[in-house]
């Protein structure tokens, strides 16, 4: 029985349980879809073919601004291992609508700098 579930599910490419139940029905009479079932179980294939597909809910949307200065990133530049004189920080301003960068030295992380 092994071997006919085997042919009927790889004749139709690793189909899904419904398929490939009626598939060996089409050729053996005493194929339950228990069997089937049992049989999709341990199909490798199948199991590899399952895991690479990507959930929904990991689509990332983009950041969509649509006037100058409406959206922005900030982010610091740890320098301290090789600072520039007294400076020990970068900072970073990207306008998100331009994509203008400004790159900006600090001597330290407070926000009176």
């Amino acid at each position: 029985m092994f071997d006919v579930i085997n042919d009927a599910h790889q004749k139709i490419g690793h189909g899904g349980e419904k398929k490939t139940f009626r598939e060996a029905q089409n050729k053996w009479a005493n194929v339950t879809q228990e069997a089937c079932h049992l049989f999709l179980t341990f199909c490798e294939e199948c199991h590899k073919k399952r895991a690479r597909k990507l959930p929904k809910s990991l689509v990332v949307k983009p950041l969509v601004s649509t006037n100058l200065m409406s959206r922005a990133q900030v982010d610091l530049i740890n320098f301290q291992t090789m600072p520039d004189g007294d400076f020990k920080y970068i900072m970073t301003y990207l306008n998100h609508f331009t994509k203008f960068c400004i790159l900006s030295p600090l001597k330290s992380k407070r926000a009176e700098e």
